[in-house]
């Protein structure tokens, strides 16, 4: 895997309620947290078939709860589209321009 390999619970909360064109940040009347955050997750299974939970993490001396991405890898590769592999289509008239 490249990149991060794990993130804090509270890490992934602050990014995904900070998201302007998703619900998180208003679930009902109030944002996600980290208990409804877990129960969501738990309904998706690990490479190892064992539900999504939060684990430790060491991070800066102290330990936070949070996610491992290879926890994750499952669920992502089933549901979540790929990235596309241009973020711009090319303009008309370039495909062959070098």
């Amino acid at each position: 895997m490249v990149g991060i390999d794990r993130l804090p619970t509270v890490a992934i909360l602050d990014r995904l309620t900070a998201m302007d064109d998703a619900p998180w940040a208003d679930l009902n009347g109030k944002p996600l947290d980290n208990r409804r955050l877990s129960r969501m997750l738990a309904e998706y299974m690990t490479a190892d078939n064992e539900p999504i939970a939060s684990r430790n993490i060491k991070a800066a001396g102290s330990v936070l709860k949070g996610y491992y991405a290879a926890d994750l890898w499952d669920a992502w590769a089933r549901y979540c589209p790929p990235p596309p592999e241009s973020p711009l289509p090319p303009l008309p008239g370039t495909e062959n321009a070098a």
